[in-house]
């Protein structure tokens, strides 16, 4: 009997065993937010995309990306089905995974049309703003300041909403705002200059469900990357 209960003992401890430990694996949420994720030719690309790549091979694990939305990447990793995340600072990201440090800052801004008169925050009190699902950027340009949030998958679609007249300004960083403009060759003259809302640092996360050991093992190889210049060097590709 005894034997027994040691033996399904051992199965459960290795059941609940972090499956990264186990499999070899790093499971990386992937978002479709050019130019941080998007896939070129079924392979992850941009700037966070890069950059999950380069920690896993640093720690000795193999990328498994997994594509989704970001709300839907939260959680994941609340409920340990992914292991790391690479994404703008909020709360919403603290409270699924511990914060293993910042790799760089991204000014996340307000873009309304050229003729908005939106000069700052206060402006966009009562008014709609789209913003992607599950983001959350600043206090001063959310639901609490007053603001109306309209959530959007993409900025594109951000952008888009704003150009249709369904939303008064579009909040997101603005690399991935101006970047968005280009690639898709929207009236640039149409919109307003952009508002800076916040200097937000871009962070990396890892689920509360992996090891310690693994937790360590990222944290250290994510150092390594920004000592010797790799996360900056891959960051600078896709500058505009």
């Amino acid at each position: 009997m005894l034997r027994r209960r040691v033996f399904c003992l051992l199965c459960t401890c290795l059941m609940l065993a972090p499956v990264a430990a186990q499999s070899g694996e790093l499971r990386i949420v992937t978002l479709d937010l050019p130019p941080y994720w998007y896939h070129d030719e079924n392979k992850p690309a941009g700037i966070c995309g890069e950059i999950g790549n380069a920690v896993a091979e640093e720690c000795g694990l193999v990328a498994r990306n997994i594509p989704m939305r970001l709300h839907r990447g939260l959680e994941e990793m609340r409920m340990g089905r992914a292991d790391m995340i690479i994404l703008l600072a909020s709360p919403e990201a603290e409270s699924v995974g511990y914060n293993l440090g910042q790799l760089f800052h991204e000014e996340s801004v307000v873009i309304g049309l050229v003729k908005s008169g939106i000069q700052s925050p206060g402006d966009l009190v009562g008014k709609r703003v789209a913003s992607i699902r599950g983001a959350r950027y600043t206090a001063t340009v959310s639901a609490e300041s007053g603001v109306i949030l309209s959530p959007a998958t993409s900025y594109l679609q951000s952008l888009n909403l704003l150009l249709e007249g369904r939303v008064d300004a579009v909040l997101g960083p603005r690399l991935g705002l101006e970047h968005t403009i280009k690639m898709h060759d929207l009236p640039r003259m149409a919109f307003s200059r952009p508002l800076l809302a916040c200097l937000a640092p871009v962070t990396v996360y890892v689920s509360r469900h992996v090891s310690v050991a693994l937790v360590e093992r990222v944290r250290a190889a994510i150092q390594r990357l920004v000592d010797n210049g790799t996360v900056e060097r891959i960051r600078n590709k896709y500058l505009l």
